[in-house]
């Protein structure tokens, strides 16, 4: 009999513990200071996102200028130019 107080002491022991640590983490999840917190965590992962994004826009900005100068450089060059009029024949037979 003894041990069966004992077991269920220590059971309603567990079970406060329980009950008191499920409210203490609500409470703490709904807490201004959580919140805060999570709002915190989530900004900096934003930023960091948006330093990627940034590093990703960069990198290909200089790849289209560097194809800009590409096709600017083949339009102005002489064989363009010699071609220019059997380009617009074919074109015209396409028609």
């Amino acid at each position: 009999m003894k041990k069966l107080k004992s077991v269920l002491k220590n059971k309603s022991f567990w079970f406060a513990e329980y009950v008191f640590i499920s409210v203490f983490r609500e409470a703490l999840l709904n807490s201004n200071s959580f919140k805060e917190y999570d709002y915190k965590l989530h900004i900096n992962k934003l930023k960091k996102e948006n330093k990627k994004l940034k590093k990703e826009n960069k990198k290909l900005n200089k790849k289209l200028k560097k194809v800009k100068q590409l096709n600017k450089s083949l339009i102005n060059s002489n064989s363009w130019k010699i071609t220019k009029p059997i380009r617009s024949i074919k074109n015209k037979l396409k028609k």
